[in-house]
């Protein structure tokens, strides 16, 4: 009997007679309907995951390489390798990840059955160019993005795709002249509350800049560039052979047919004279034109200062795309407390500055904060994925909590939980239909005078906060959906030991109806004081002066 890997929400284009095959649950009917079906459940165990990390990253410095090469014979020009990391690296890491997820599925699928067909609409992407880097983000998302991605790797993995290979031109890097005279550093998008990044400015000499990006112009595809494809080899690696294959295919306009009207309208409306410094927390992750005028200062003398701009950095065994890339490219990093590397200096948690911690809980509430689960997801060793247990884990807590907490509970779902998965307030309304539910809409920042209690269950950006805010948390999760780094463990074993921290939805229910008559008593006892202490001197540091602290890093 035929198989088809199905890769196409319209349900029409499926073949009435044969297998159909799904992957993670991505697209399954309910009810199933006519038919065999199966659902391949593609999890790698925590070694695969390490093994694939590992290897990606591999892929990663090996493509930079080559893509300098590739952009400098493009474009005529013989810039560094930082300068293009800087424009294309967050692009890069995204992509090389999401194309080896989506590699493991199909080799995972063509072991089973190498004459598995692939079924798409005839309506795949007439082009999987995007414009900039924020057209590539919104990509991710999409169905018909999968579909393509997919498509490709499997004729790729079938050795039904010929390709030539970009001619490169090596040329000498020659480092332009570093300039004498600085303007005043640059500020944007630091993470900071407003009133103290205006503090900071006012310090620096300088000003904020609001984030008004270039619009990166719309261009057509240069088809010819477009169907080449590179030339790396990574052990013979299978996901390399794809990499190849489809980087300068997804490669967005704004790196290659847009980039030199770009460059001509960022001249126009950035500062000419180099900044001392550059600041910035997250703005690189999305703005292309502030990336490429950032790597044209660099390469005249700037210094380029990151911050981290949330949790999961410093804790997670797989670092995130972000904490990489930044790592890789900033003069400095602020961290909130952490140190993996030279660039590092141990900081503070920006959002906080000048934040006095709660000393007793003003609420009545358990604010239960959920995050995002992919449909699609990224890569494995990163995202919450929509068929994992992240989901039925939190729960199975609410529905263990006893009557007078469930009824003070109030889920905080994720504002961005219909973009990546099935929505989940209608997932939630089916599990616990009685537990009240925000939308998400509003700032988190809102709910906090009504919290008596908060519960994450999610290596993100609320705990490390909430804690350093004072405010009493609990972080509960298992290892299926949330790895540590092996020099974090002893932090959260002490958070563990607290009741802080809980590896079960049983051990987490049964703490939190402990002490829901005297939540403050625990937040404030001296065993947890201590465990408290032991994570923020690492992962949720305070600073007594923030903005000085601030204006001495940003000195060179």
């Amino acid at each position: 009997m035929a198989s088809f890997f199905i890769a196409t929400a319209e349900s029409k284009y499926w073949p009435l007679e044969g297998t159909r095959l799904f992957a993670n649950g991505w697209l399954l009917p309910n009810p199933a309907g006519q038919g065999e079906i199966r659902n391949l459940s593609i999890a790698p165990r925590l070694e695969e995951k390490q093994e694939l990390f590992n290897l990606t990253n591999k892929i990663y410095e090996s493509t930079l390489d080559e893509m300098t090469i590739v952009l400098n014979t493009y474009h005529s020009t013989s810039k560094s390798k930082k300068y293009w990391e800087i424009i294309v690296g967050v692009w890069l890491r995204m992509l090389i990840e999401s194309l080896a997820t989506r590699a493991q599925i199909v080799q995972s699928i063509l072991k089973i059955d190498r004459d598995t067909k692939i079924v798409v609409s005839p309506d795949l992407l007439s082009s999987n160019a995007p414009q900039s880097l924020q057209d590539f983000q919104a990509d991710l998302k999409t169905v018909s993005w999968n579909a393509s991605v997919y498509n490709d790797i499997f004729e790729i993995l079938n050795g039904k795709r010929q390709q030539n290979t970009f001619v490169k031109i090596p040329r000498e890097i020659i480092a332009p002249p570093i300039s004498k005279k600085f303007g005043p550093s640059y500020l944007s998008s630091t993470y900071l509350p407003r009133p103290k990044e205006f503090q900071l400015a006012i310090k620096l000499g300088s000003i904020p800049h609001r984030a008004k990006q270039i619009q990166p112009p719309i261009t057509n595809s240069d088809e010819k560039t477009r169907e080449l494809k590179l030339d790396i080899s990574v052990n013979g690696s299978e996901i390399a052979r794809v990499v190849n294959s489809l980087a300068l295919r997804y490669m967005p306009h704004s790196y290659l047919e847009g980039f030199s009207v770009l460059l001509d309208r960022i001249s126009r409306e950035y500062p000419k004279k180099p900044p001392r410094s550059i600041f910035t927390a997250n703005r690189h992750l999305y703005d292309d034109a502030f990336n490429i005028w950032v790597a044209e200062m660099t390469e005249r003398g700037s210094k380029f200062v990151l911050a981290q701009h949330g949790g999961h950095f410093g804790t997670s065994r797989f670092a995130s795309f972000a904490e990489r890339h930044e790592l890789s490219v900033a003069d400095r990093y602020l961290t909130w407390g952490w140190s993996s590397s030279p660039v590092c200096t141990k900081a503070f948690v920006l959002t906080q500055a000048g934040v006095k911690p709660r000393k007793m809980a003003r609420g009545t509430n358990l604010v239960v904060v959920t995050d995002h689960v992919w449909s699609h997801p990224r890569s494995f060793f990163l995202d919450l994925a929509e068929s994992g247990n992240y989901l039925p884990f939190m729960s199975q807590i609410v529905q263990s909590l006893g009557d007078s907490v469930r009824s003070n509970t109030l889920l905080r779902i994720h504002h961005g939980h219909d973009e990546t998965g099935s929505p989940q307030d209608v997932w939630w309304k089916v599990q616990n239909p009685m537990v009240k539910q925000d939308d998400g809409k509003v700032p988190f920042s809102t709910l906090l005078p009504g919290a008596k209690l908060i519960l994450t269950s999610h290596n993100g950006t609320t705990f490390p906060e909430t804690i350093s805010a004072g405010i009493p948390t609990i972080i509960a999760w298992d290892e299926s959906f949330v790895a540590l780094r092996p020099e974090t463990e002893h932090v959260f074993l002490s958070l563990e030991q607290a009741g802080v921290f809980h590896r079960t939805p049983e051990s987490a229910a049964s703490f939190i109806n402990s002490i829901w008559d005297d939540v403050d008593g625990w937040w404030s006892s001296p065993a947890t004081l201590e465990a408290r202490k032991h994570f923020t001197d690492q992962y949720a540091r305070t600073v007594s002066n923030p903005i000085r602290f601030l204006a001495k890093a940003l000195q060179f």
